[in-house]
């Protein structure tokens, strides 16, 4: 009986830490989220009474603040149809992704599915406008495959040897695809294949896993709002290429 007991003082010890870090770590990324959400309100300015921004409710109003965000979109573009480089605009209401330059559509992409952090939904209607009626500027990018692909060939000695040459096709292509592209706003854009990797339960188990690196790391907790779209691979490779390394993108929520 005292074993007994003993045991199950032993384990009701490790059930009440176990809670208490389960708790300590809500309590911390809930922190994390408010404090990045204040931060982003914050580029607004002060609110202003007398700003029109500050009369659409996207709640009571949800066409009002559709037709802001299309105007924003629209800005965006026509800013982006200034510049020589390939840019690319990405209109989730619509589910493309297309590649321009000089403002003309040059290669689109079907967006299959997207999700994106809640956090953007709760962003004021003024800072929404603010964030996305001008180009997103691309930081940093990342992927899983090449960018400017190296093929080595062996010229052939004669012709009938280069008609018997084997076309071997790009295996990097067929393989599985992964864009991470850093913009503006600490916002980060993932682009994939794989429909899991773009779940709600993929990004928040992505999320906890990077809260708590941040928190045995002893670092302090950041969030960082994301925008996750699935798009076929072969277009994936085809916008990874083609955009330059300082791109920029405009986008619509």
């Amino acid at each position: 009986m005292k074993n007994f007991i003993g045991r199950a003082k032993y384990y009701l010890i490790i059930a009440i830490l176990f809670l208490g870090f389960i708790f300590t770590c809500a309590y911390f990324a809930r922190v994390a989220v408010k404090t990045k959400l204040h931060e982003i309100n914050q580029l607004a300015g002060e609110p202003n009474a007398e700003d029109p921004l500050n009369l659409i409710d996207r709640n009571e109003n949800p066409k009002g603040f559709e037709l802001l965000k299309e105007k924003a979109f629209l800005e965006a573009q026509i800013e982006l149809s200034n510049s020589d480089s390939i840019s690319m605009a990405i209109d989730l209401s619509d589910s493309t992704a297309v590649l321009q330059i000089k403002g003309v559509s040059i290669y689109t992409a079907k967006i299959t599915n997207f999700t994106y952090s809640n956090l953007l939904n709760d962003i004021s209607v003024p800072v929404y406008y603010k964030i996305f009626k001008e180009p997103l500027a691309i930081h940093e990018q990342f992927s899983t495959v090449a960018k400017e692909p190296i093929v080595i060939k062996i010229a052939p000695k004669d012709t009938i040897e280069a008609a018997k040459a084997e076309v071997i096709p790009d295996s990097v292509v067929n393989q599985s695809a992964v864009l991470k592209f850093f913009i503006s706003e600490d916002i980060l854009v993932v682009i994939t294949n794989h429909e899991e990797e773009g779940s709600i339960f993929y990004q928040k188990l992505n999320w906890s896993y990077q809260f708590l690196k941040q928190l045995v790391e002893f670092k302090k907790v950041v969030y960082q709002p994301t925008i996750k779209l699935i798009i076929p691979n072969d277009d994936i490779v085809v916008i990874y290429r083609a955009l330059p390394w300082k791109a920029k993108i405009a986008i619509k929520l």
